[in-house]
């Protein structure tokens, strides 16, 4: 699945990679593609919120967009109230009235209908971010975890800025508990005093 059998002699000027074992040969590579790609994936969600905002309709933003929000529930485990639950919903006339410039889909959590239905994503789903069905939000969470759609785009954002050991595994490992705990955010977690990273 990895390694296709045939030869390309053009693998170095490749736009997809033929050779996974030969184009990554550290974490810089991988980095160096993931940055690159969202290079891309920017500019086809400014290109496409441009498009949305300037030509569409409230109607058809109302069928093109949904909005993305946090809830936040009781965990039945440890009775904390700091994990999100991402909540797509159906945009309202005035919101979509509202969206008339690019900065107005991020600052108010805008996401594509496209790939994104309605719906609740439950906490610890297996969900997928679909790189092209534009996630315009910047939602995160001041409160504790982002929840499973945002955390999943967050964790792919840091891996393109920061690489693999500065930036994913930090944040999708808890790294960072520490000087959360320092800092006084902290979070009663099984009966033990943690540091809440958000």
């Amino acid at each position: 699945i990895l390694k296709h059998s045939k030869s390309d002699s053009l693998e170095g000027s490749r736009l997809q990679v033929l050779d996974p074992t030969e184009r990554f040969q550290n974490s810089a590579d991988l980095q160096n593609y993931v940055h690159n790609m969202f290079d891309l994936i920017y500019m086809l969600e400014y290109l496409e919120g441009q498009s949305i905002v300037k030509k569409l309709n409230v109607s058809q933003k109302m069928e093109a967009l949904r909005k993305i929000e946090n809830q936040y529930l009781k965990d039945p485990a440890d009775g904390n109230e700091v994990y999100a639950t991402n909540v797509v919903k159906e945009l309202t006339e005035e919101e979509a009235r509202n969206l008339n410039s690019f900065d107005s889909l991020i600052d108010n959590n805008i996401l594509s209908a496209r790939e994104y239905k309605a719906g609740t994503y439950e906490r610890n789903g297996y969900f997928t971010i679909k790189l092209f069905a534009p996630i315009f939000s910047a939602l995160s969470s001041e409160k504790g975890t982002p929840g499973d759609l945002m955390g999943r785009r967050i964790a792919y954002e840091l891996l393109a800025a920061k690489g693999f050991k500065d930036g994913m595994v930090p944040y999708i490992s808890n790294q960072y508990e520490g000087i959360a705990k320092q800092n006084g955010q902290t979070i009663n977690l099984y009966g033990k005093k943690q540091g809440l990273v958000t």
